[in-house]
């Protein structure tokens, strides 16, 4: 065998990402996912539809831009219908919830507390000595435990 072949290491020959594939995914996000179908896009959904698996297609957007481009352009068109059918009720509640939460949503809840402390002014010239001593000691242990 020449040394200037070059020496095949075994495995699937790696996909390579030319024009027809990035035409491929854009179909498939300006309407080839209807006809496969599906109600929005996703990216197992892209997989099948130029016809590799689902981590393929994140290994490929690791080492082509312009694949990741189009993975992000399927995220975020799907986010954007997530947002406008689950709005109008077109989309299950359910289902919009977990998804939107893959899109950095979250259903969080507030709650505020308010309590209103009433104090009424004491009169030291009416309290005994020994009354006065019991509150400023009383008050004394609870600013040394706090």
């Amino acid at each position: 065998m020449s040394d200037t072949k070059e020496k095949n290491v075994g495995g699937r020959p790696p996909i390579v990402i030319d024009d027809a594939m990035l035409e491929k995914c854009n179909e498939y996000l300006v309407g080839g996912y209807e006809t496969q179908g599906e109600v929005c896009p996703t990216l197992c959904g892209l997989a099948c539809y130029i016809g590799i698996s689902e981590r393929s297609i994140y290994n490929l957007g690791e080492r082509d831009s312009r694949f990741l481009q189009s993975l992000e352009a399927v995220n975020t068109k799907q986010h954007t219908m997530l947002i406008s059918k689950g709005l109008i009720g077109d989309f299950n509640p359910q289902i919009t919830k977990l998804l939107l939460s893959n899109h950095g949503h979250s259903e969080s809840v507030k709650t505020e507390m308010t309590a209103t402390v009433k104090t009424e002014a004491l009169d030291a010239k009416s309290l005994s000595t020994q009354t006065l001593t019991e509150l400023l000691e009383a008050r004394e242990r609870s600013t040394t435990t706090d």
